[in-house]
């Protein structure tokens, strides 16, 4: 099952978007629905850590970007890196 729940965006929630994607997966989609990348949730309580994806072509899957502590700077990463 699909998780609903998604951590807040705090400084980018009016032009991104999360949506489920799988457990502690979200796709980052812009105003238009673009997908930009990615987030995902790693680490437990003590470490949580959010992780900036984004889908490679010629090796068809998802290469981190980076982990960060919170999921505005892992957004901020991928709309700024795009």
């Amino acid at each position: 099952m699909i998780a609903t729940d998604h951590p807040a965006l705090h400084r980018q929630r009016r032009t991104m978007r999360l949506v489920g994607a799988g457990p502690h997966l979200w796709r980052v989609t812009d105003e238009a629905g673009r997908i930009i990348g990615h987030l995902q949730r790693i680490g437990g309580d003590a470490e949580l850590r959010y992780r900036a994806l984004r889908y490679h072509r010629a090796q068809a899957r998802l290469l981190p970007v980076g982990d960060f502590w919170t999921p505005d700077d892992a957004v901020a990463c991928l709309v700024n890196s795009a």
